[in-house]
């Protein structure tokens, strides 16, 4: 990655980490199994520490943020979103932003079979950090779904799908960029039955020494 790219990231990080901690920050969510967790609009979310996670559900819960949430995880082998039980979903309204700053971070994930994350419109996700992933589709018949205008900006992967008849779906406009060296920006994995699907207007960048698909 050029200086120049480096430089425009940690900026753009920097700005977020400002409009994302305008209000003291509330508490990460962690939805125990078959509970049901709801919270209004402007909720943000800070958390440091490696393998720390922002909002996770278990099995059979349901998690539900309004619009305007923002998400900063500062650390390695970290989740800003993830689902790690089975039959669980994770819904945000629109203008959701992610940010990760450590190495091997995940943005969004699905990490248990049957299990489902979906974004309204211009939700954002950015990272800085190597071997890191914008949006994770890891698990069996689970979705990541993205409103119109959805962004994602990353040093080594924008997007994966690897479980079997799973799916990431972005609306129109979409905008994908990666930064890295051996990176994908689209990357659909050897699973049976999966997709990833872009509607029209979709964008995709690739700087650097990188595999745009």
């Amino acid at each position: 990655m050029s200086r120049q790219k480096y430089l425009q990231m940690v900026v753009t990080l920097a700005v977020l980490s400002m409009l994302f901690s305008a209000n003291a920050a509330d508490a990460p969510i962690n939805a125990g199994a078959g509970t049901t967790v709801t919270v209004g609009d402007n909720y943000e979310i800070e958390t440091t520490g490696n393998g720390s996670t922002a909002v996770a559900a278990a099995q059979n819960a349901n998690v539900t943020l309004g619009n305007d949430a923002k998400i900063t995880v500062d650390g390695d082998s970290a989740y800003g979103v993830q689902t790690n039980g089975e039959n669980s979903k994770i819904e945000f309204g629109d203008d959701a932003g992610i940010a990760m700053t450590g190495n091997a971070a995940v943005g969004v994930e699905t990490s248990a079979d049957n299990s489902h994350i979906k974004f309204g419109e211009s939700a954002e996700i950015i990272l800085q950090g190597d071997y890191n992933y914008g949006a994770s589709v890891w698990s069996e018949n689970s979705s990541i779904e993205f409103g119109a205008d959805a962004k994602i900006t990353a040093v080594s992967n924008a997007v994966r799908v690897g479980g079997n008849d799973s799916q990431a779906i972005f609306g129109a406009d979409a905008i994908l960029t990666t930064s890295g060296d051996n990176a994908y920006t689209v990357h659909l994995g050897a699973a049976s039955g999966s997709s990833i699907i872009f509607d029209k207007g979709a964008v995709i960048n690739s700087d650097g020494h990188s595999r745009p698909i």
